[in-house]
């Protein structure tokens, strides 16, 4: 899960990006959150 999932949309945190950001910019670091969060819970 991302840093803002759950802070943007409780309900909906995987759809958040899609659904309240527009900048791919944005996008693409909350992407990026998602993988490093994914890294380090299995370190």
């Amino acid at each position: 899960m991302g840093l803002f999932g759950t802070k943007m949309s409780p309900k909906k945190p995987y759809e958040s990006p899609l659904s309240q950001t527009k900048n791919p910019c944005l996008w693409a670091f909350h992407a990026l959150s998602c993988g490093m969060g994914v890294k380090l819970s299995h370190l």
